[in-house]
């Protein structure tokens, strides 16, 4: 299986199983001959964070991830894949603690995923969050699915999402607050083989975008792709056409077909 990119170039069958392996789904390759990615993070366009990260793969999948600020290390987390025939054990172990998380994705004799969920701190009774309700159609190029999350004292909250794509790539993407008001709404388009343009809108005035910059809850990113398929640098655009570098990838593939 091959994880994603940006949420932009995936088999639809095994979309969610990737994307729910980890909190930083952009930061994985859609490639399974990537060995190791490093990552660095800017400030206005040419500044550095202070912000690094370190992915390592195998066959694909990411099984460590490392994070780091001004050098001292901030996160170190380890994942573990376990197949069965019709599911997928997903295990986030945090190296600095004794607790981990476990994702399980369920799937039909067609590869699609029909049920995912996810628990914490070693807790394989109570999920924190439950995927269901998938329904496909007949290609496979539209996807709807429910996500519903629990909190404490028995209070719980859904969102539905409805994704679309050409060609197995996503090019659509709306988020249904309780599943019947939209409250945001993500494009991608391919300008070509080496550059892809994503907007976000984030249409509820009330929500908090985090750890990104943002005009008016717009979200607009330009990537850059390498020959292999791999997104290496991430762009802001204003909404007057100004591009300000965010995040600058460097990969690293298996050695038999490094160029």
């Amino acid at each position: 299986m091959r994880p994603l990119l940006i949420l932009l170039i995936v088999n639809p069958f095994l979309l969610f199983a990737q994307e729910l392996a980890t909190a930083f789904p952009e930061s994985i390759p859609i490639t399974e001959d990537v060995v190791e990615l490093k990552q660095r993070n800017f400030n206005r366009g040419f500044l550095p964070s202070g912000w690094k990260s370190l992915y390592q793969y195998q066959n694909g999948r990411l099984i460590r991830q490392r994070n780091y600020f001004r050098g001292e290390l901030r996160l170190d987390e380890t994942y573990e894949y376990t197949e069965f025939p019709n599911s997928l054990e997903i295990k986030n172990i945090y190296t600095d603690k004794e607790d981990y998380s476990l994702t399980i994705n369920y799937f039909n004799d067609q590869r699609q995923l029909i049920k995912s969920e996810m628990f914490f701190d070693q807790d394989t009774i109570n999920p924190q969050w439950v995927c269901h309700n998938f329904k496909y159609d007949s290609v496979s190029q539209q996807v709807t699915f429910e996500r519903t999350n629990f909190y404490s004292n028995s209070r719980q909250r859904s969102e539905c999402y409805e994704l679309k794509f050409t060609n197995n790539r996503l090019l659509n993407r709306l988020t249904f607050d309780s599943c019947n008001v939209i409250t945001k709404k993500e494009s991608i388009e391919f300008r070509n083989n080496r550059t892809v343009f994503r907007t976000i809108d984030h249409m509820d005035p009330e929500v908090v975008i985090l750890g990104a910059r943002s005009e008016e809850g717009i979200q607009r990113f330009l990537y850059r792709i390498d020959k292999r398929g791999n997104w290496t640098k991430r762009y802001f655009i204003s909404s007057s056409g100004m591009r300000f570098l965010e995040i600058k990838n460097k990969i690293k593939y298996q050695a038999h077909n490094n160029r």
